[in-house]
């Protein structure tokens, strides 16, 4: 069966050049959605020129032949058998596609061309309503954004390489006028789905906004793939909400579906663990005491839920190389910067093993409070209590090794650590002073 992405957005956000380096990278098929629209204009501007009827349109379509022609060096595009890849880019066709594409004649047309090479191969596929009419049940979407500035500057750039004379105020003026057709047609107006992931790409090189997307795309295949992984989290995820009626409070849902990095959360249960992960639609990591590992069936268990064993005494090389890798890879690991249970409740001082991690790996950091495991499960406590438990989310962060000092490896790390705990210890207060201010998830 195949694996189909849909990336959509307004022109000039980048994504075609995200579903290149996409299509590249994982081997797939890139399917140029735009191109085919570009070269129906291109047919119809030759047939017609800039006023078309109706029944004009059905007898150019009957007798119009659009093939995508995939190859190592990209996608070419031919019109009855003609390449026109190059003629398509021309500021003609490029003034005159939102007119032709609007016409539900002409999407209908196309979007039957763009299924049938969907279901043919792994393939991505970028265009303005991929994600909500032509696949619908994609795999994985992605919506890209980027302000209009931006945009014009990267598609009068392209242009250029092209030999393709025009102002930059020409394709600022020419983009607006796209955005406002593409979002107010009535045949597949442009719209975020429901189900995508939004990426801002304004203040992003490609190469991070690549980063993004397939650390994304990693972890729900990931997570489709894994079936008992998928049941022993709902299984989980069910406890929790009959036992401890768990509830979830975010301050940036949003930012979650990107990030990878260190989970850092307070720690004061043995419950804490699960009730991270749970919070979180990340592929998660988490430690587990090498102990832990000699029993047979706690292995097993231990597997599927992603644990690194570790000595917490005395970590080996190993261990430390194997988190930091994982967290390189744009995995996400859950650690806990207080590096054991508190018996208290109070957020205690930080260990240095959070930082080391977190500046040898050069990765961002989700800072997580937990609330409420302490009574439903205390250190040493042998029963559980079914009393309520809230997980409050933050909005990761970028450690930047400029601003952390310190004289020493140690000094370093420990400052780092400490932040982290800083930063939770700020959800812990916004959550008591005004719960109103973090989002509740659906």
């Amino acid at each position: 069966m195949s694996i189909n992405i849909a990336i959509d957005g307004c022109s000039g956000s980048g994504k075609s050049t995200l579903a290149k380096q996409l299509a590249k990278k994982l081997g797939y098929i890139y399917i140029d959605t735009g191109a085919l629209y570009r070269a129906v204009t291109l047919k119809v501007l030759n047939e017609t020129g800039e006023n078309f009827t109706e029944n004009q349109l059905k007898k150019i379509l009957k007798s119009t032949s659009v093939k995508i022609v995939h190859s190592p060096e990209g996608n070419r595009i031919y019109l009855d058998n003609k390449d026109v890849s190059d003629k398509i880019r021309e500021p003609k066709v490029s003034n005159f596609v939102s007119a032709v594409s609007q016409q539900p004649i002409v999407r209908k047309h196309l979007i039957s061309i763009q299924r049938k090479n969907a279901n043919r191969f792994n393939a991505i596929l970028d265009g303005r309503d991929i994600g909500t009419v032509v696949l619908p049940k994609a795999d994985i979407k992605f919506f890209l954004t980027a302000n209009l500035h931006e945009r014009a500057k990267r598609r009068w750039l392209e242009l250029k390489e092209k030999n393709i004379n025009i102002s930059i105020k020409e394709v600022q003026d020419n983009l607006r006028q796209r955005d406002k057709q593409d979002s107010s047609r009535q045949a597949s107006p442009l719209k975020k789905a429901d189900d995508a992931v939004e990426i801002d790409s304004s203040s992003i090189t490609p190469e991070e906004k690549l980063n993004i997307a397939v650390n994304i795309i990693k972890n729900r295949l990931w997570e489709k793939r894994n079936y008992t992984h998928r049941f022993f989290r709902y299984l989980c995820f069910l406890f929790f909400k009959l036992c401890f009626r768990i509830e979830f409070l975010y301050e940036d849902y949003e930012s979650l579906k990107r990030f990878s990095g260190i989970v850092a959360s307070n720690h004061c249960s043995n419950l804490d663990p699960i009730a991270v992960g749970l919070s979180v639609p990340l592929h998660c990591y988490y430690f587990a005491k090498e102990s832990l590992l000699k029993n047979v069936i706690a292995r097993k268990i231990l597997i599927i839920c992603n644990c690194i064993a570790i000595n917490r005494t005395k970590p080996t090389p190993k261990s430390i190389k194997t988190v930091i890798q994982k967290l390189k890879d744009n995995k996400s690991v859950v650690v806990f910067p207080e590096g054991t249970r508190s018996d208290d409740g109070l957020i205690k001082e930080g260990k240095l093993g959070a930082g080391m991690f977190a500046y040898r790996s050069n990765c961002s950091v989700l800072p997580v409070y937990v609330s409420g495991t302490l009574k439903a499960l205390p250190k040493g406590g042998k029963f559980i209590k079914f009393t309520k438990i809230y997980v409050i989310v933050g909005t990761p962060y970028y450690i930047d090794k400029k601003q952390v000092h310190g004289n020493s490896s140690k000094e370093i790390y420990k400052a780092i650590s400490d932040e982290m705990l800083k930063r939770i210890k700020d959800l812990n207060n916004k959550f008591k002073n005004n719960r109103k201010m973090l989002l509740t998830k659906k």
